[in-house]
C-alpha cells in the first residue's frame, strides 16, 4: 500500500486525528489502496467469472484467497506480492520509470504490509486486506501480448527478496509509501502517533523534478455537481453556486487538507481528493466567479518511502536494502 491505498495514497488504515487515531488513517487507506488512475484495479475486481491467477496450483507457507463473485482462489503470499507490485508498476506516471531497485523495496513493504495484516495466520482473504493487486486479465488488458514477459519481470524481481519484511521493536508494521511527496515524506510519530515513528520524516527534493509533482485543474460549477452526484447522492450543496459551498474545513502544518467542507457533508481531504480525481489531500483553492481552480502536489499521502526518490536512488546505484534503510532508518529486514 507507491504515492495510492494514495497510496498510494493511491500513494491504508482508517481514520486518524493528527497526533490521535482519527482522521490521517482515512487518508493513508486511499492513498495505498484507492487508485487514481484505474479505480476498479486496486482492490481487485471482483465481478464475472473466475480468474486463473497467475501462479503456483500447489501452494505451501502463507497464501492469500483471492475473492471474486462466484467463488475464490488461492495465491501463495508471494504470488500475491507480485500482483500487489504489479498494479504499482502499471501506474507508471512519474517520468523516469520504475527501476528495479525500487521494485524490490516495494516488494518488501508490501509482503511486511500483508503479514502484518495477517496477524499470525497462514491465510487470508483479499477482501480483509488493505491492498490492491492486479490478476492476470488485469494485466493481460493493460500490457497487451507482452504481459507475460513484463509479469515474468516483476516475479523475478520479488524473487530476489523473497521471505523478506521490515520491523520495527521486533514486530511487523503497516508499511507506507507514495508515488511523489511535496519535498519531503511526513513523520508518522507527529501526525499519527507514537506507533508510527518509524514513518520518518526524509527529504526528498528530487520529487520537486517530477513531472507529476504539481497538477492544477479547474472546475465549473456543472462539473463539481458531476463528480460529487457520482460518489455522493446527498450532500445539501447548493446547486446553483457549488463553487462557494465548498470549503477546507482543516489542514495540517505542511499543507494537507484533514477536512473538507461540502454542502452539508465534512469529509476528508483524500476523499474530496478521490471524488474530484485529484493526485492527492495536499491542496490549494482558488474561487473564481463560475469555477473552481484547484492545485494539488505530490501523488498519495506522503508518508513512508517516496517511489519518484526511491527510483532516482535505484538510478544512481543504490540498493533496495539501502533505498529501505534510508526511508525507515529505525527498521531492520528480515527473514520469516
Amino acid at each position: 500500500m507507491a504515492d495510492q491505498k494514495p497510496r498510494n495514497g493511491d500513494y491504508m488504515l482508517k481514520h486518524v486525528r493528527i497526533r490521535k487515531i482519527g482522521k490521517w488513517l482515512v487518508l493513508i487507506t486511499a492513498y495505498l489502496y484507492i487508485p487514481l488512475l484505474v479505480t476498479f484495479m486496486l482492490k481487485g475486481d471482483r465481478s464475472g467469472s473466475l480468474d486463473i491467477p497467475v501462479g503456483k496450483s500447489v501452494i505451501t507457507g502463507p497464501k492469500v484467497n483471492i475473492v471474486y463473485n462466484n467463488g475464490s482462489q488461492a495465491v501463495s503470499l508471494e504470488d500475491f506480492v507480485t500482483m500487489a507490485v504489479a498494479r504499482e508498476y502499471s501506474r507508471d506516471s512519474n517520468g523516469i520509470g520504475d527501476q528495479d531497485e525500487m521494485l524490490k523495496a516495494l516488494a518488501v513493504l508490501i509482503r511486511t504490509d500483508v503479514v502484518c495484516q495477517m496477524d499470525g495466520r497462514n491465510v487470508i482473504d483479499s477482501t480483509s486486506l488493505e491492498n490492491g493487486y492486479l490478476r492476470k486479465s488485469q494485466m493481460k488488458t493493460l500490457w497487451g501480448k507482452n504481459w507475460q514477459e513484463t509479469y515474468n519481470k516483476i516475479a523475478g524481481l520479488v524473487k530476489e527478496t523473497s521471505g523478506q519484511v521490515i520491523k520495527y521493536q521486533e514486530k511487523c508494521v503497516r508499511t507506507m509509501y507514495t508515488r511523489v511527496s511535496t519535498g519531503k515524506t511526513m513523520s508518522g510519530s507527529r501526525l499519527l502517533g507514537e506507533e508510527f515513528t518509524y514513518l520518518a520524516e526524509v527529504e526528498c527534493p528530487k520529487d520537486l523534478e517530477s513531472p507529476d509533482y504539481q497538477v492544477t485543474k479547474e472546475f465549473t460549477g456543472s462539473e463539481i455537481l458531476s463528480c460529487i452526484k457520482e460518489k455522493k447522492k446527498e450532500t445539501g450543496i447548493d446547486t446553483d453556486n457549488p463553487c462557494q459551498d465548498i470549503q477546507v474545513v482543516s489542514k495540517t502544518d505542511e499543507g494537507y487538507v484533514t477536512g473538507m467542507q461540502v454542502g452539508d457533508l465534512v469529509m476528508s481531504g483524500e476523499e474530496f481528493a478521490q471524488m474530484m480525481g485529484l493526485n492527492s489531500a495536499y491542496l490549494s483553492v482558488e474561487y473564481r466567479k463560475d469555477s473552481m481552480k484547484i492545485t494539488s502536489k505530490g501523488v498519495g499521502m506522503g508518508f513512508g518511502m517516496s517511489l519518484y526518490t526511491a527510483n532516482i536512488m535505484s538510478l544512481d546505484g543504490e540498493n533496495y536494502q539501502k533505498i529501505i534503510k534510508h526511508f525507515y532508518p529505525e527498521c531492520i529486514i528480515l527473514s520469516l
